[in-house]
């Protein structure tokens, strides 16, 4: 399941200057920024993807949620979240995408989605 999770993050990934992101559903949500991408070129915000330094990262924490939420004696009736991000390896970029990931925690708690 993991690498479908990162397979459909990356598909989405390749729309240009698309706000991109993984929301996986939970009772506390952790908000997390990887360089899935590099540094764009001309101007752009992101390049090609980093296997290394962004894809593993994010699969080691997909796999640790699913295996803290799999595993009723670590948080008994509690279900882990994630709102990744991309920062593209990009310090302005990454800045904008935090912003962005707290405008959604606003938007879910002014809308009651919890």
């Amino acid at each position: 399941m993991t690498r479908l999770v990162t397979f459909l993050f990356l598909a989405s990934c390749t729309f240009v200057n698309a706000r991109t992101y993984l929301n996986v559903s939970g009772d506390i949500l952790l908000g997390a920024l990887f360089p899935i991408h590099g540094k764009g070129a001309s101007g752009e915000n992101c390049g090609k993807i980093k296997l290394e330094d962004g894809i593993q990262p994010l699969e080691a924490m997909l796999y640790t949620l699913q295996q803290i939420n799999q595993d009723p004696k670590i948080l008994p009736g509690v279900r882990l979240g994630a709102l990744v991000f991309d920062s593209c390896d990009n310090p302005s970029y990454a800045l904008e995408q935090a912003l962005n990931f707290v405008k959604a925690i606003r938007h879910s708690l002014t809308i009651g989605i919890y």
